[in-house]
């Protein structure tokens, strides 16, 4: 082993004298020169003396940077200056490109550097390289900036290699971001997520993606995270993901926004309307939304696609077409109401039309108001009952109104009153309707009837109830039995005096507690019509009494009055006095009108009003007799229309009537004189106007009408008083006229 190490030794030391400096020194592919402290060139190889062959002696400085002094970063100075060097990249225009400089000291003496070697390596590929793959990575890192998503470059451990700036600015209190797990910067958690889409991506070499929260307190509630795998082009082995984040916080927002809206809107739909029907230009059905309860006249799936004539009876569907087409004219909302049968019931709907947002389809809101037409027909029942217990006299007419009244509320086709009487302990029926019985009394005993009497409650008699009811022995069956039966006491003066029964003999299900307070207050009302029919008929029986009483007062009145009358005239053909005879004509003038009133009111039976225009026509007949007027010489006359008054007023109206006209006769028309009376009324507003004027010789200037001398005018003034009412007279030669006003209520 010795032997062969020497032998390796010598062969090195004879290969080293065998090789000479110049051999090695152009050997060097990369220029190479050696220079003395100064800078100066003493050798250079062949790669060098390309540049210029005569460089031996010049400065290097001016040969490979064309330069009067070592350029800024010269490796050289730096070495000569402080005895060490890094290699330098330097633009050398001789070679014409980028070269590493590097210096190596080769002798040194006396702690100086005498001789150094040069060596300059061409890297102007590497340096455009290097260029091009910095203008990559700045491009690179411009254009993942650029982007307003997040982008995270994992490794497969799931360390960071590479972040853009959104991501650094979503997530800015855990920067710096590279280096370190997602899970911990972007979830603060000290595992991978679960679910974590990066994961299934790395393990099934395809994008995943996934919606997941973003870290509390950052900006993004939210993230939608795509995981793209990196593959090696040649393994086609994964060495890494693309994380792609989106901020889906405000989406998020807007959908939960959007759910809470539908939700809201759903809500507010169903408690406005009962079904929301959406309609598009064609009038078929493309949406509807009912409540849970809402009764459909079908599958509310069998609506969608089908036009309104192909679903609805046709008058409702046609009536819905003529509002639509309006609607869609004038842009304002329509009213319908129309009724389907569903389920053997008869069903009300309020519907309204409205324009779609569209402009062109119709949104139909349905609400059930069957209770609310119910309601009606019962309010307008009950009114019409009402109205015909206050107004029907006949009590059968009034059973047969209340009866055609119920028909739209309650079945009434079996339907009667009975009457109690306690004294043959029977029930009268005086109103009776029955599709099976026909009977017109029963004796009360044990009866459905008799119970409800006794009770004074009324009772819904399903057949159950009935077979227990006489299982207790409280009743016993009369008639044929009904499935169910319905009873309430009709009461009068707080006491029970018969009862109203409605009954079916099909359906148990006939009758409810609707149809018994309905009952009870028909029980009400006909009760009231009783005691109604009862007052009236005593009121009219004591007004008849009382009628006859006054009309027989009158009558003796009238009778008393013609026998003072005769008296009179008895006196006047005894003592055969002209001026007695004159007195006694004028009483029995006064006692006349007095009984011509009595006498109308015998005649007219009208206790309340005389009327004066025909009690005026009387009296002047009966003063004409008295005084025997010759009726071709004096013309009485009475004008106006028919004036009533009550009695109070026509007695002394009546006697000043007869004062003035039986002076007129007296006075007026002496010597055969021709003239006439006029006796006139009027009203005016509430004031009767009485005029009465003669055309004869007038009013002697002697005459003073405030306080005459003659009885006759004195009684007018005292009558004028009595009827609060005022006088006025006006005089002329031939012409006389007294005008009486007063209250005429």
């Amino acid at each position: 082993m010795k032997n062969k190490k020497n032998n390796e030794e010598t062969d090195l030391y004879t290969l080293k004298k065998s090789i000479e400096w110049d051999h090695v020194f152009d050997a060097i592919p990369n220029p190479a020169i050696l220079l003395d402290g100064s800078h100066k060139i003493l050798a250079a190889n062949k790669a060098a003396m390309k540049i210029d062959s005569n460089m031996i002696g010049k400065f290097c400085f001016e040969i490979f940077h064309n330069t009067s002094s070592p350029p800024d970063g010269c490796p050289c100075e730096e070495l000569i200056a402080n005895g060490h060097t890094e290699p330098s990249e330097m633009e050398m225009e001789a070679f014409g490109g980028t070269f590493l400089v590097s210096c190596t000291p080769l002798i040194i003496k006396e702690g100086s550097i005498e001789r150094l070697i040069h060596i300059a390596t061409e890297i102007t590929d590497q340096k455009k390289a290097e260029i091009a793959l910095k203008e990559n990575r700045f491009f690179l890192q411009a254009v993942l900036n650029s982007i307003q998503d997040g982008i995270s470059v994992l490794q497969t451990d799931l360390t960071i290699r590479h972040v853009n700036n959104i991501m650094n600015m979503w997530y800015a209190q855990n920067v710096p971001l590279e280096g370190k797990k997602c899970y911990e910067v972007y979830h603060n958690k000290k595992k991978p997520c679960d679910p974590c889409p990066t994961l299934r991506c790395i393990k099934t070499g395809k994008t995943e993606k996934d919606i997941v929260p973003g870290l509390p307190g950052s900006p993004v509630k939210w993230i939608e995270l795509f995981s793209y795998p990196m593959k090696d082009k040649n393994t086609g082995e994964i060495n890494g993901v693309v994380e792609f984040v989106r901020d889906i916080s405000q989406q998020r927002g807007y959908e939960k926004a959007l759910r809470e809206s539908e939700r809201k809107y759903r809500t507010i739909v169903s408690s406005m309307s009962d079904m929301i029907i959406l309609h598009n230009k064609d009038n078929e059905f493309i949406e509807v939304h009912c409540k849970e309860d809402f009764p459909l006249y079908m599958p509310k799936e069998q609506f969608l696609g089908k036009k309104v004539s192909e679903i609805m009876p046709a008058d409702i569907a046609k009536e819905f077409t003529r509002l639509a087409k309006k609607v869609r004219k004038t842009g304002k909302t329509e009213i319908m109401e129309y009724s389907l049968k569903i389920h053997g019931k008869e069903q009300w709907f309020q519907g309204t039309l409205n324009l779609s947002i569209d402009n062109e389809g119709i949104v139909f809101a349905a609400t059930n108001i069957t209770q609310r037409k119910e309601d009606e027909l019962v309010q307008k029942a009950l009114y019409n009952i009402s109205r015909a217990a206050n107004v029907t006299s006949d009590f059968k007419e009034l059973i047969e109104a209340i009866r055609d009244y119920l028909n739209p509320l309650i079945e009434t086709t079996n339907f009667y009153i009975a009457l109690y009487d306690e004294v043959e302990n029977i029930f009268t029926l005086p109103f009776y309707s029955d599709e099976r019985d026909d009977i017109s009394t029963f004796k009360a005993g044990k009866s459905l009837t008799a119970y409800v009497l006794n009770s004074g409650e009324s009772l819904i008699a399903t057949e159950e109830v009935q077979r227990q009811l006489e299982e207790e022995g409280k009743v016993e069956p009369v008639g044929e039995d009904s499935k169910i039966w319905l009873g309430v006491p009709l009461k009068y003066q707080e006491k029970t005096v018969g009862v109203i029964a409605v009954q079916d003999y099909n359906d148990a299900n006939k009758y409810a507690d609707d149809d018994r307070r309905l009952l009870e207050f028909v029980s009400d009302e006909i009760a009231l019509a009783l005691q109604r029919h009862r007052a009236k008929r005593d009121m009219e029986q004591s007004l008849k009494e009382k009628e006859v009483l006054l009309q027989e007062i009158h009558h003796r009145v009238k009778n008393n009055m013609q026998i003072v009358w005769g008296l009179l005239d008895l006196q006047s053909e005894k003592y055969q006095d002209d001026t007695l005879d004159q007195i006694i004509h004028q009483c029995q003038s006064r006692i006349s009108s007095m009984s011509l009133i009595h006498e109308m009111m015998y005649q007219t039976q009208d206790f309340k009003k005389i009327d004066m225009k025909q009690y005026a026509e009387k009296m002047v007949e009966s003063l004409k007799s008295l005084y025997m007027i010759d009726t071709q010489r004096i013309l009485i006359s009475v004008t106006g229309k028919s004036l009533y008054l009550d009695l109070n007023r026509s007695i002394p109206c009546g006697m000043i009537i007869n004062e003035l006209v039986s002076n007129a006769m007296k006075h007026a028309f002496p010597s055969g004189r021709k003239g006439k009376v006029e006796i006139n009324f009027k009203r005016h507003n509430s004031q009767v106007i009485l005029r009465v004027s003669d055309d004869g010789v007038g009013l002697p200037d002697s005459v003073n009408i405030s306080n005459p001398n003659s009885m006759g005018l004195e009684i007018v003034n005292l009558l004028t008083a009595q009827l609060e009412g005022n006088k006025m007279v006006t005089k002329g030669k031939n012409k006389t006229v007294f005008r009486i006003s007063f209250h005429g209520s």
